[in-house]
C-alpha cells in the first residue's frame, strides 16, 4: 500500500504506472500490506536516464524497490521477497532468495544435462 502522509514507509518503490512489472509489484506489495513510497518514473519523458534513476538501475529498468542500501531493480527478485515473511530483515530475505536461485540454477542446469 502507498504509504499514508505523515508516515514514513521504509521501502521506496520506483515504478511507472502502465508498466506491467511494476503493476505486478505494486500489487504483490499491496496484496501483502507492505507499506512503500511510490517514486514514479516517466518512461515516456525519459526519467529513467536521469543521473539519479541511473544510480539505482543502470539498465534504466522499473521497478526498482530500495530498502536503505538495497536496491532490487528486477520485477521477479522484487516478488520473491514480497512473498516472504515482510516482518523478516530486508537483507536476509535477500540472502535467502540469494540461496534459493542457486538451487533452482542447479536444477535448471541438471535437467538440460540429461
Amino acid at each position: 500500500m502507498a504509504a499514508i502522509i505523515g508516515e514514513s514507509p521504509k521501502l521506496a518503490l520506483y515504478s511507472y504506472w502502465q508498466s506491467s512489472c511494476s503493476w505486478r509489484v505494486r500489487f504483490a506489495l499491496n496484496l501483502k500490506g507492505i507499506s512503500y513510497e511510490y517514486k514514479a518514473v516517466n518512461l515516456s519523458k525519459g526519467e529513467q536516464f536521469t543521473p539519479e534513476f541511473e544510480k539505482l538501475n543502470p539498465l534504466h529498468f522499473v521497478p526498482v524497490l530500495v530498502d536503505g542500501d538495497v536496491v532490487v531493480s528486477d520485477s521477479y527478485a522484487i516478488l520473491l521477497v514480497s512473498v516472504l515473511n515482510s516482518n523478516i530483515d530486508f537483507t536476509l530475505r535477500l540472502a535467502t532468495i540469494r540461496n534459493s536461485f542457486r538451487g533452482w540454477n542447479l536444477i535448471i542446469t541438471y535437467d538440460f544435462i540429461i
